[in-house]
């Protein structure tokens, strides 16, 4: 018999997968962070406050996850869901305005959309169905 309170696989793989990238980009923040932003024309000497803020961002959204995932606990990952779902959208906007990447900005929305945003909302939404909407 299935726990109704268990979190959807497809979930838990794709916070799996939000950590490894937090985590990923955690350490490009702190190491290397014109990889990160790369096509800015931005000077990284002496921006280390800057990009360290963004990857010290990342590092707390991936304890988020890996505490998530480890507990497996519905509201902890529907809040981190929410959380990177604002911040992802809010990152989409500014990518797209400053031109970070280099990257056509169409194809950019769309991927970003395809593999961030969806299943952050559905995840979320999912997560609060089950949990807050009883």
């Amino acid at each position: 018999m299935k726990n109704e309170n268990s979190v959807p696989r497809w979930i838990l793989f794709y916070v799996g997968f939000l950590a490894l990238l937090s985590f990923s980009t955690s350490i490009m923040g702190y190491f290397s962070p014109e990889k990160i932003f790369m096509n800015t024309g931005i000077s990284f000497d002496g921006m280390q406050p800057v990009t360290f803020f963004y990857a010290t961002r990342n590092v707390g959204i991936f304890v988020l996850c890996v505490f998530g995932l480890i507990t497996r606990d519905s509201k902890v990952i529907f809040s981190m869901l929410l959380m990177r779902f604002v911040v992802e959208l809010l990152d989409l906007i500014f990518t797209i305005k400053f031109g970070i990447g280099g990257f056509n900005p169409l194809v950019v929305a769309v991927v970003w959309t395809i593999v961030f945003l969806i299943p952050e909302f559905l995840g979320a939404s999912t997560l609060y169905k089950k949990e807050f909407a009883k």
